[in-house]
């Protein structure tokens, strides 16, 4: 065998063995690009209904599958945050901005760029903006309201908190008001409403002072009057209300559905205390967040799919969420109630 043949042989090994290197890299990244985007969510119900009819739409419309898994919410941000390094967790994943800061402290998620966000208040995109750039596609606002049943309120609303505390002298239901007394989301409206803050401005600890003793006394008050049940959670809440044994209930958009057919009710506002103070809620925006990890480029597609028209018309119509997107629930009585109570929402 000459040299030249032996050089001749050697150029042609190297680039066979480049081509195969070739060919299994683009094979690699085209079975990457087959596989479905993973979706993560912690919701339940027709919220749950509507998050996967909102999907399959986006199959659709872009003929991308995705894979959805719902998550338990007590465990959903500690799964979060160990299996998103470790590539074992979604491409997107939908979630509160409370969050925020926790996600950006561990690198969990990415920044959104060149999206459409003409849809979206400035209020919405301003609680999922940190350092100038935006980390999340606004689905949904979510703040409490008073749910009235209709039997013991035919008429006028309470005009202020205390009345809401009093049965309505026709009505017979066990108890005037039901909300989650121990649950420092719905006690923080009444913490604002005696002028306090859960939270200071630089962070620190802020339910302290005058007005978080008057608002424990307050409550209690009311729990030792039996005006409100005690150790009341959101399943007994949704119970109580939903079998007229409460006049009134306090509690989000993601009651309303499984309320039953047969019972007659309608929202409005929180009434202010007879002081004047205003009963502000809490308002939280979920988003659809990007993950960091993730190396499919359509995970941003998804994100904006599921904010946009046709997602949030989905959304509204299925779950009944107060959706970001401008002018998705024209014509909802229950959910224009909801977006202005989260428009005088803290």
């Amino acid at each position: 065998m000459t040299i030249a043949f032996r050089e001749r042989a050697l150029r042609w090994l190297v680039r066979a063995c480049v081509a195969v290197c070739l060919a299994g890299v683009g094979g690699a990244e085209s079975a990457k690009a087959q596989e479905p985007l993973k979706l993560w969510h912690a919701y339940g119900g027709a919220e749950e209904d509507a998050i996967r009819q909102a999907a399959r739409a986006f199959e659709q419309a872009h003929g991308i599958e995705v894979e959805i898994l719902a998550n338990a919410f007590g465990a959903y941000g500690s799964k979060l945050e160990s299996a998103i390094p470790t590539g074992q967790g979604p491409d997107v994943f939908i979630d509160a901005h409370e969050r925020l800061a926790s996600y950006l402290e561990r690198s969990l998620i990415a920044p959104i760029e060149g999206s459409d966000v003409s849809s979206f208040s400035a209020e919405d995109l301003s609680a999922l903006t940190d350092g100038g750039a935006l980390y999340g596609m606004p689905l949904a606002t979510k703040t409490a309201a008073v749910y009235l049943n209709r039997a013991c309120y035919p008429n006028a609303a309470p005009a202020t908190f205390e009345a809401l505390l009093e049965s309505p002298s026709h009505c017979d239901a066990t108890y005037p008001l039901v909300f989650e007394a121990e649950n420092a989301y719905y006690v923080a409206a009444l913490l604002h409403a005696h002028g306090g803050r859960l939270l200071n401005d630089d962070g620190t600890y802020g339910f302290v002072g005058d007005a978080a003793h008057e608002t424990v006394r307050f409550v209690r008050d009311a729990v030792r009057a039996r005006s409100i049940p005690e150790e009341a959670n959101g399943e007994l809440v949704s119970r109580l209300f939903s079998g007229g044994q409460a006049a009134a209930a306090i509690s989000g958009p993601w009651m309303a559905p499984g309320l039953p057919e047969d019972l007659r009710w309608r929202v409005v506002p929180m009434p202010p205390l007879r002081s004047g103070g205003a009963v502000q809620p809490f308002s939280t925006i979920e988003a659809a967040f990007v993950t960091s990890h993730t190396e499919r480029p359509e995970a941003r597609l998804l994100a904006e799919f599921l904010a946009g028209p046709v997602g949030a018309e989905i959304r509204a119509r299925v779950g009944r969420q107060v959706v970001a997107c401008a002018g998705e629930q024209d014509g909802d009585e229950v959910l224009a109630t909801f977006r202005s109570a989260a428009a005088a929402a803290v």
